[in-house]
């Protein structure tokens, strides 16, 4: 199961997790040992190699994997209510290990009871183009399992729609990590340089039912966690000294009778506090039309380049301060800006092929320099950072696994532009009992590879 994954109530989550040996010699007594969430009950694990015993913790002896081989274990649970579900696993080893960082990692599984809002209200949609969901950012926290939860939210994007009463609904929380920001080897997860040390409510997603028109600003549905409200909490907060913004955004889902889709249906593009996502609820039959529907480019954004002249900094640096202002033209400052994700939005980005200023400096520390945040990239640290005549890259937008650390140096004299950002196309989410959910997310906003213990 991928991080965040749904499955709806009734049906069995499972999790597989792969262990892998990124040494170059072959790794004995390899054991992973599994933690299950409370409520979760025990229905059967497998594993590739070796054997399993025990249901809380679940411990498997894999035996030994030679350097760069995988072994995996499938793990087959029961959930008797609505709601998030971590599993932990944690591997080790006879051999030393040098980076421990990677040996845990934390997967959740959101188990959802049926949200039925009125599906084919629209009735045949046609062949679909162009923006076809509404975006609206919200602007204030919501707590789980509130009676009668209204959403606060700001100004509507993309799809002219307006919401009404029976309307599908998705609840989305685009950003909300917490991150090491020690200018270390710790930066990031507390030990490689990247990564997150809590993912918090990060790519927690729900569908909800509008129960009326919005009304003093806020948006007024039913959901199926407690009391007919949210399975889950949703926070808003600005960036601090210590953590990065907090966001989540709702989208207002099409719901149509039938479909057929074109290669022009799109999504708005993330600004920061809405967009990035692709949502269809359709009854009966989506036709694909051989059509290539793509989000790239839409999602968390990449850092901008900058012409920067020499800073104060060391060419072992993992943060650095981003320069308070930028015209174009060479100002001081040192090494390449990391990019947005879930652990937050630096000052500075690549927003149309043009530098772009956020107006705040959203990473602890500052968004400069090789450590990668959450699930974004980081920026290239300088080789010589007082001249910065070395040139360093920026990081790209988050993606669906930890960020890659930014290099050290490229020996260039013009500067680097961002670079990749991620898509996730065309998967269908089948719910028993609802309409079929087509959910294109270009924001996939969990850490899930380059982990020795791994989900997918």
């Amino acid at each position: 199961m991928n991080p965040g994954g749904t499955v709806p109530l009734g049906t069995n989550p499972t999790y597989t997790i792969t262990v892998t040996n990124n040494g170059p010699t072959t790794a004995t007594a390899v054991a992973l040992t599994d933690t299950l969430a409370a409520g979760l009950g025990f229905v059967s694990a497998t594993p590739s190699q070796g054997s399993c015993a025990g249901t809380g913790p679940i411990n498997c002896a894999l035996g030994g994997l030679a350097g760069g081989a995988s072994a995996t274990v499938t793990v087959v649970v029961s959930a008797a209510a609505s709601g998030s579900y971590a599993n932990t696993a944690t591997v080790t080893a006879t051999q030393p290990d040098l980076n421990t960082g990677n040996n845990s990692y934390t997967a959740v599984a959101i188990v959802q009871s049926n949200t039925c809002a009125n599906p084919a209200v629209l009735g045949n949609g046609g062949t679909l183009s162009g923006v076809v969901n509404t975006y609206y950012p919200a602007t204030a926290s919501v707590t789980a399992g509130t009676a009668h939860t209204t959403i606060p939210v700001g100004a509507a994007r993309g799809g002219a729609a307006t919401i009404a009463a029976g309307d599908l609904l998705l609840v989305m929380q685009m950003q909300d990590a917490s991150i090491n920001n020690s200018n270390t080897a710790s930066y990031g997860n507390g030990a490689t340089g990247a990564g997150f040390t809590a993912i918090n409510n990060s790519g927690n997603y729900e569908f909800v039912k509008a129960t009326g028109p919005i009304s003093g600003g806020a948006i007024p549905i039913a959901g199926a966690g407690l009391n007919s409200g949210l399975i889950y909490s949703y926070t808003i907060a600005a960036a601090t000294g210590a953590k990065g913004k907090s966001t989540y955004q709702v989208i207002r889902v099409p719901q149509y009778a039938t479909a057929t889709l074109s290669s022009t249906l799109t999504a708005s593009t993330w600004d920061g506090f809405s967009g990035g996502v692709l949502a269809l609820d359709i009854a009966g039959a989506l036709t694909l039309n051989a059509a290539t529907v793509s989000v790239d480019g839409l999602g968390f954004r990449g850092a901008a380049a900058l012409q920067l002249n020499g800073a104060v900094g060391a060419n072992t640096d993992y943060v650095h301060t981003s320069p308070p202002a930028y015209a174009g033209v060479a100002i001081a400052g040192a090494d390449g800006g990391k990019g947005e994700g879930v652990a937050g939005t630096p000052l500075w980005l690549e927003v149309a092929n043009i530098f772009f200023s956020t107006g705040t400096d959203g990473y602890p520390n500052g968004g400069m320099a090789r450590g990668a945040p959450g699930d974004a990239g980081g920026g290239g640290t300088d080789g010589n950072p007082v001249a910065n005549d070395q040139n360093a890259g920026g990081g790209g937008g988050g993606n669906g696994g930890t960020g890659g650390s930014g290099g050290d140096m490229c020996y260039q004299r013009a500067a680097a532009k961002a670079g990749s950002l991620y898509r996730r196309a065309g998967a269908r989410v089948e719910t028993p009992g609802l309409a079929s959910h087509l959910l294109s997310i270009s924001d996939m906003v969990l850490a899930e590879a380059g982990a020795a213990a791994s989900f997918t």
